[in-house]
């Protein structure tokens, strides 16, 4: 299916010699606009949604392209001799070493594969990207969904990368031929939701999911099936992270809510209101003693796991905080938010250590490798940005 020159600027609402910010911008906007998940509840509407977003991603990669094939040459402009600049000083600390330009016009995902040489990104437009995160060099893509892919996980080998999608499925993928393994979930199974969170378990052999339907699923996906299903409550489960043992899991919901369960008889441990908006993300310390949890009140909480007392309030982002994930040393946090700035924390004190902006819009995901040496954020902007540490 394809649209004529007119019609593809006519469904983006731009005019047709606009840049390709401008219809990046005017995609986003329509995506958000006519995401189907805002219209849970009228089938109707939501099937309306899903047509208007097929057109709205064929005519954005139709402008897209003839944008940039109708770009004006270069002006060449004889070199004029000047004064050679001084170069700048070597950076110190956190510093962004290096970006990755995705095809994409949002980054909704990334994580770094185990060993850490390769990062896999997710997007609103059904793709999965694998990087060499030494160079950016892309290695593969995979068609993944049929809607946005929101969220990603790896096993703990590393042979495997899990996907969960707003078209309600979760697909499991070989990372060496990017073939698909197997599909949990669908019309009649599964999942009746938008997917948030996905997480293996210590052994590979069960996956974890989280879901706008206020489900919390335990899968063997070996055998494509259920083994346990939590039921949050009345809204959306945003985020999860599991324990190192396996023997807890903790969820945050859009009701406000932390909960802690155990993950042998999926009984609730734990729960109470512990901020004052959204829950957007979870995590728990390498050694399995705190947990973090990330809100759209702006602020991130720190908890003692097994009591879940409070600790202590991360407080310097000014707005919602998208996403966080631990250092290998446990001893420092990492954020990110819809300020587009990435921070970094001292758990012991709560002092904000290091505040980035490079990102031009919202940032949505970070991670951290396995040796703690590197951070990966992604953002609406459309890129990944890998950060270095430069002692002072």
């Amino acid at each position: 299916m394809t649209h004529s020159t007119n019609n593809c600027y006519e469904i983006l609402g731009v005019s047709i010699d606009a840049s390709t910010d401008d219809i990046k911008t005017a995609y986003r906007n329509l995506v958000k606009h006519w995401h189907p998940d805002r219209f849970v509840g009228n089938p109707e509407l939501q099937q309306q949604a899903e047509e208007e977003i097929k057109k709205i991603n064929i005519a954005y990669r139709q402008a897209k392209a003839r944008s940039l094939q109708f770009r004006p040459p270069d002006i060449v402009v004889p070199d004029i001799p000047k004064e050679e600049p001084k170069p700048p000083p070597p950076p110190t600390g956190w510093y962004c070493d290096r970006t990755i330009d995705t095809p994409s016009a949002t980054v909704t995902d990334v994580i770094f594969m185990p060993e850490s040489s390769t990062i896999a990104s997710a997007s609103e437009d059904g793709l999965i990207n694998l990087w060499k995160s030494q160079t950016g060099r892309r290695i593969r893509t995979i068609a993944a969904h049929s809607s946005v892919v929101t969220c990603l996980a790896a096993s703990k080998d590393g042979k495997l990368i899990a996907s969960g999608s707003s078209d309600k499925t979760i697909s499991i993928w070989k990372r060496s031929n990017g073939k698909e393994v197997c599909s949990l979930g669908g019309w009649f199974a599964g999942h009746s939701s938008a997917i948030f969170d996905l997480d293996f378990t210590t052994d590979g052999k069960t996956l974890v999911s989280a879901s706008a339907d206020t489900t919390i699923r335990f899968w063997h996906w070996k055998h494509e099936k259920e083994s346990q299903i939590l039921r949050d409550g009345v809204t959306a489960v945003l985020s999860l992270a599991m324990t190192p043992d396996g023997k807890f899991l903790a969820s945050g919901s859009d009701d406000h809510n932390l909960r802690l369960w155990r993950t042998s008889s999926g009984k609730l441990f734990k729960s109470k209101a512990k901020h004052s908006d959204s829950i957007l993300a979870v995590a728990i310390s390498p050694d399995g003693k705190v947990l973090a949890s990330a809100s759209a009140d702006k602020t991130i909480k720190l908890w003692r796991l097994s009591s879940t007392q409070k600790l202590r309030t991360l407080s310097g982002h000014k707005e919602a905080v998208n996403a966080i994930a631990f250092f290998p040393d446990g001893q420092t946090l990492a954020s990110v938010s819809d300020d587009r700035t990435l921070k970094v924390w001292d758990i012991e004190s709560g002092r904000e250590l290091y505040s980035l902006e490079e990102h031009s819009q919202p940032v949505n995901t970070v991670a951290i490798s396995s040796d703690g040496q590197t951070i990966a954020t992604g953002s609406s902007d459309g890129t990944i940005k890998l950060w270095q540490f430069a002692p002072d």
